[in-house]
């Protein structure tokens, strides 16, 4: 009898041990996950697989300060649109649509320019960084907002040698990977990234998710009182998938067994977004210079 229990015992054991490796939960916890936009029982949610490990290069996020009214700014977003073009897995184009202080003449809307381009992360970027930073007006731009000559924002004519300057320097200092599922069914969308801060101070170090829309089509003013009805607007700045603007602090209730951090998204993807149509970028940034040291850009339809 007690054979007979003992091997009872032993296939249970067996039995759940083949159930945590075939669906594996994350050694890090999981906080608020809206898992109903998981379609089947969570319970059989399919968690990420990092063993593929990290990459070995810096990416570089290129962010395009912007407005539909700025005669200027075409010119700097086709400048922006050919720097990624020729990096496309390393080089991330965000388009901001904000001035310094937030919105501006250049963003406003009207009888003519009737789309609306602001939102609150757009306009909390233009308000921390309207004095000090080198934002003076729009068009500008920042390099993966690391300093050079004492400002985080170049202007455009500056932006190709910057990005290169920093491809081919390739300080890799925090180590990021990321990957996604979506659900047509209920529009839910999960991100889930994983961080090794290596040697930086973790308490430094935030996590920043961005939801981008690649391309919309609306109208653009340009130099000599010209316009363009159906100008393609690239890569826009919509929200971010948890609503921080800067992201949320890495701490030691995220730290795994291994030195690793792991943060888990879950984000309803509003109707008017067509999810081939967008993507997300996740990037980890220094607090205090706002610096981003790397990032990653995740397909919602790979």
């Amino acid at each position: 009898m007690k054979k007979y229990l003992f091997s009872c015992l032993l296939i249970s054991l067996l039995l759940l041990s083949c159930d945590k490796i075939k669906n594996p939960y994350p050694a890090g916890p999981v906080t608020n996950l809206n898992t109903s936009l998981y379609p089947g029982n969570w319970n059989d949610y399919p968690w990420p697989d990092f063993s593929d490990g990290f990459s070995n290069s810096r990416n570089v996020v290129l962010e395009d300060y912007t407005g539909h009214k700025c005669i200027f700014c075409p010119a700097a977003a086709t400048i922006a649109h050919d720097i990624e073009a020729a990096n496309t897995s390393r080089v991330f184009v965000i388009s901001v649509h904000t001035s310094p202080g937030g919105i501006g003449p250049f963003q406003t809307t009207d009888a003519e320019y009737t789309e609306n381009f602001a939102n609150e992360t757009a306009i909390a970027y233009g308000a921390a960084f309207q004095s000090g930073f080198g934002f003076d007006a729009n068009p500008a731009g920042t390099v993966s907002r690391k300093t050079f000559n004492n400002l985080i924002f170049q202007n455009s004519g500056d932006w190709n040698n910057l990005t290169n300057q920093l491809l081919n320097e390739n300080d890799l200092k925090v180590s990021l990977a990321a990957k996604s599922n979506y659900y047509d069914e209920t529009r839910g969308l999960f991100v889930h990234a994983l961080i090794d801060p290596q040697n930086e101070n973790v308490a430094d170090l935030r996590i920043v998710t961005q939801f981008i829309e690649k391309k919309f089509i609306a109208k653009q003013k340009f130099p000599g009182g010209a316009h363009q009805d159906d100008y393609e607007h690239h890569n826009v700045l919509r929200t971010t998938l948890d609503g921080a603007h800067f992201g949320q602090l890495i701490s030691g209730k995220e730290a795994n067994s291994d030195g690793k951090y792991q943060f888990d998204y879950s984000y309803h993807v509003p109707a008017n977004y067509d999810p081939a149509n967008c993507h997300v970028v996740v990037y980890v940034m220094n607090k205090n210079t706002y610096e981003i040291l790397q990032a990653v850009k995740v397909e919602i339809i790979p």
